[in-house]
């Protein structure tokens, strides 16, 4: 029962940004919309980059982004599930329009550092009006993928996302790209176990306490 409603919940957690009727018409208000939300995001979220799985490791990206899957009896009084964003707990159904793959900040190109440093000033100028644009477009939820070492910064997040008003959901695991450079030195030495220790934490607990949590519960 957990099961299925997880996958009722991903259902309407991932959300396709082209229309899914093949009759729709081509001029209609809603494939409009979503030509217009997609130009947006290509040209105001100029940061954004793919996400590389590297074949030397399967430690890779480990986004939880769980819906209420929880073995107690308390599930059942939500029904349809909840996720953390950097604000706490959302449910599901709140989501709206979602972008599940973005990079809001990262360090590309640059030495890894376990939490992301920025000259705030420019960051919050330069990622806050294309938030800003891309919400008054009707995008309401941001899956942001750059984990530690690559430049995730939570404290920004939860600052981004109080200003601009978009949910941004954080993650937790490594970035296992660009020939593993944003992989800790500390993965290699560390078991299995040790690094499932380290993202429970997080998503348990909250990350440098912060009190933010990744992904859903």
């Amino acid at each position: 029962m957990c099961c299925n409603k997880t996958h009722k919940s991903m259902e309407k957690l991932f959300i396709n940004t082209r229309a899914s009727s093949d009759d729709q018409a081509e001029n209609s208000p809603e494939v409009q919309k979503q030509k217009g939300i997609e130009a947006a995001i290509h040209h105001t979220l100029p940061i954004h980059i793919s996400f590389a799985m590297s074949r030397k490791i399967t430690i890779g990206l480990l986004f939880l982004t769980l819906v209420s899957c929880k073995t107690d009896q308390n599930s059942s009084s939500d029904p349809e599930g909840y996720i953390y964003s950097v604000q706490g707990k959302v449910g599901v159904e709140n989501l709206g329009f979602s972008l599940t793959h973005e990079h809001v900040m990262s360090r590309f190109g640059l030495d890894p550092a376990y939490i992301g440093e920025y000259d705030k000033d420019s960051l919050f100028t330069q990622v806050v009006p294309y938030l800003k644009e891309v919400k008054a477009l009707g995008v309401k939820t941001i899956f942001d993928c750059t984990t530690a070492y690559f430049g995730r910064n939570v404290s920004y997040l939860k600052e981004i996302s109080d200003i601009t008003g978009v949910e941004i959901i954080t993650n937790t695991g490594y970035y296992a790209g660009a020939n593993d450079r944003y992989v800790p030195e500390s993965a290699y030495r560390s078991s299995i176990e040790e690094i499932a220790e380290i993202w429970i934490d997080e998503f348990e607990n909250g990350i440098d306490e912060t009190g933010i949590k990744p992904g859903g519960s």
